[in-house]
């Protein structure tokens, strides 16, 4: 009996005898016989293997005593003869698997990792031919070990499983620094794990190994490159709570299905659903870099309270975006006219509007049927270009024009390359799924599992001790509930002070300890990013404290070292989770908050007046409201009711009118207000 291993260690055993290696040609032999076991030699052929250039019979004498040790160590069989077999049978060898076609498919992950390496350290005999069959051997094993990595790499990609990915692509580096899809796999695990630096560097250090090929093999590196340029974010290295999405590992596997569905031209809807803080944007801002990575565009939504009285909400937010995105200009003129009326408050909108109070309700609804085909050429033109990902954040407050017309769009979705994505708050009173027969997947959001908790902590706080381990775990599960936002606090309260009996019991306490040890500027950026909502990022809030670079750099650093920023995403770096923003609002001095309202619709008229955007003008209206300036906030409401009426939506103008006439203050004001809000009520009939 033969045995042998040849991963992790080299050991030859003939019988009970373990062949040493200090006889190499010994050794060599029997390894030959052993793996080969099954096949047939001549001796002419292992003469010329083992001594090409001995003479005949001097290398005859070699095989003779070298066959007799073996023979003497227990080895059976015809040894004798001029044709030499090994029984299989007679054989254990742990590369007969490896080497076996099924092996990649059915080996554990544990097997896996060990055959990286074949025949480590070991050196074989002088003999050319015989160092070429070792090399040929381990080349075998090697290519089965890049056919298992890789498969599994695959699997966990396809899975959102990027913590796995970036092992198996390590791994299958380490024995093929070159292989192009270990290469890509690794940037994109890196790059999803906040290192965007790091991952443009594997790049182009890729790209140069290349040279002059990388012209001809290097596509598939260099549209990698663009995508993790255009859409990520360098995060913090000791950021790992932020970079890393925890225990929800089936809802990425549902969301990815959606992704793949989307680019085979079957896209759908998909929502979000489950309590506030439970994790629904985090999941959803994973899907987004997921989809960036898959080549998608995005177009994100951001809606707040206030929307659900602001009518097409979501087109006027999305519209502007979805119009700048490749493969808009496909659209035809014709659409593009009525999408610019639709979010645009131009000189036109009085002469419409007084077209609108002449028109029947049958022309009404053709108009809206205008915006409606207009959207659908717009998102289909983009969607030709490459397929398309809508984001609308906190969708229970969703207006009822935009919420009839996305019924038509997620129906017509389902064949293009379009998916929406929405995340909703299941615990807001009157809200429900977007359902549209089987194009929508809802995905409700439960509790983080105790392993889950655990991984959190380890996460967050790099050393602690097993007991204080424990003790925060039950504090995650019993005063948390295992919500990944209550959690996050517990864990920062925790790690700033050492001590369980300051933990917060609640949400608002632990936002407002935080808040009570932020600095003048960053507690001001906090504030104004509060009251901005949706519309909150560092330029804009930058514009409205009128802060220096200087200052504002110091308060986005404060803010990101206390865990308080988005980290994400560069574009809405400040953009609050709705627990903090409703416990800051809270806490706001009321001459605080009059002053900021002011300035932010200073700021947000200055940014609408070039195309006299609707979306910005409905928000500096609601905040000259809560300055305290309703003269101002009057004719912003009426300048947006008049937009309403020119696009067909003389309803939803009548109630506009109606806001503006309860912030009169004078009869002239009121009698304005009234006469618009009658001419509306006319148009409806």
């Amino acid at each position: 009996m033969i045995r042998i291993k040849t991963i992790g260690t080299v050991v030859v055993r003939v019988g009970r005898t373990r062949v040493s290696r200090g006889s190499p040609m010994l050794f060599a032999l029997a390894l030959f016989l052993g793996v080969t076991a099954g096949q047939t030699f001549a001796r002419s052929e292992l003469l010329e293997l083992f001594w090409p250039d001995a003479k005949d019979s001097d290398r005859r004498h070699s095989l003779r005593q070298l066959l007799y040790q073996l023979r003497a160590f227990g080895l059976r069989g015809p040894l004798d003869s001029e044709e030499l077999l090994i029984e299989r049978a007679l054989v254990s060898c742990d590369l007969f698997d490896v080497l076996d076609a099924q092996w990649p498919a059915r080996a554990d992950d544990s097997a896996v990792r060990a055959a990286a390496e074949i025949l480590p350290g070991y050196t074989p005999a002088k003999a050319v031919r015989f160092r070429e069959w070792i090399d040929q051997l381990r080349a075998q094993g090697a290519a089965q070990f890049r056919r298992a990595v890789l498969r599994r790499m695959s699997a966990a990609r396809a899975d959102g499983r990027w913590t796995e990915v970036h092992d198996w692509a390590q791994l299958c580096l380490t024995a093929d620094p070159l292989n192009e899809e270990a290469v890509l796999a690794m940037a994109e695990a890196t790059a999803m794990a906040g290192g965007k630096a790091q991952a443009l560097g594997m790049l182009d250090d890729y790209l140069a190994e290349l040279g002059d090929r990388s012209h001809q093999i290097g596509l598939p590196a260099t549209i990698l490159r663009r995508r993790v340029s255009e859409q990520f974010v360098e995060i913090p290295s000791g950021s790992a709570y932020d970079r890393l999405l925890v225990g929800r590992d089936e809802e990425i596997r549902t969301l990815l299905t959606h992704l793949a569905n989307t680019r085979s031209n079957r896209g759908g809807c998909v929502e979000i659903s489950g309590s506030a803080g439970i994790g629904k944007s985090r999941l959803a801002g994973e899907l987004i870099r997921e989809a960036g990575l898959r080549g998608f565009t995005h177009c994100t939504v951001r809606l707040h309270s206030t929307d659900q009285c602001r009518p097409f909400a979501v087109l006027l937010d999305a519209v502007p975006i979805l119009m700048e995105l490749p493969g808009a200009l496909g659209c035809s003129a014709a659409s593009m006219s009525t999408l610019r009326r639709l979010v645009e408050l131009d000189q036109r909108s009085s002469e419409d509007a007084a077209e609108a109070e002449e028109a029947d309700t049958t022309e009404i609804e053709v108009r809206l049927h205008r915006i409606r085909l207009a959207v659908i050429d717009l998102l289909g033109a983009i969607s030709e270009e490459g397929p398309l990902l809508v984001f609308v954040d906190d969708f229970q407050h969703i207006d009822g024009a935009s919420r009839a017309l996305l019924d038509d769009l997620v129906r017509e979705s389902s064949r293009q390359r379009v998916l929406w994505l929405m995340t909703r708050r299941s615990t807001e009173a009157g809200s429900s799924p977007v359902r549209v027969g089987d194009a929508t997947t809802v995905i409700e959001l439960g509790a983080l599992s105790e392993e889950s908790c655990r991984k959190l902590i380890g996460l967050a706080i790099k050393s602690i001790e097993e007991k204080d381990r424990d003790q925060l775990l039950n504090a995650c599960r019993s005063i948390a509930g295992g919500n990944p936002f209550f959690i996050r606090e517990i864990l920062a309260n925790w790690d700033a002070n050492h001590r369980f009996d300051s933990l917060p019991d609640s949400i608002a306490q632990a936002v407002s300890r935080r808040v009570a040890r932020l600095g003048g500027p960053a507690l001001r950026t906090l504030q104004c990013s509060a009251l901005l909502g949706g519309l909150a990022t560092a330029g804009r809030v930058s514009r409205v404290l009128q802060a220096s670079v200087t200052e504002s750099l110091d308060a986005v650093a404060e803010l990101a070292s206390a865990g308080i920023s988005n980290l994400q995403d560069p574009e809405s770096s400040l953009l609050l989770h709705d627990l903090w923003r409703d416990e800051v609002i809270r806490i706001i001095a009321p001459a605080t908050a009059h002053v900021l309202h002011s300035r932010i619709a200073d700021v947000l008229e200055e940014e609408g007046q070039p195309r006299r955007l609707a979306a910005l003008f409905w928000e500096a209206a609601r905040h000259r409201a809560l300055a305290g300036e309703p003269e101002r906030a009057i004719a912003l409401l009426e300048d947006c009711a008049e937009h309403l009426m020119s696009i067909g939506l003389p309803e939803e103008a009548a109630e506009t009118f109606g806001r503006a006439e309860l912030l009169c203050r004078t009869d002239a004001e009121r009698l304005r207000s009234l006469r618009g809000r009658i001419r509306a009520l006319d148009a409806v009939g």
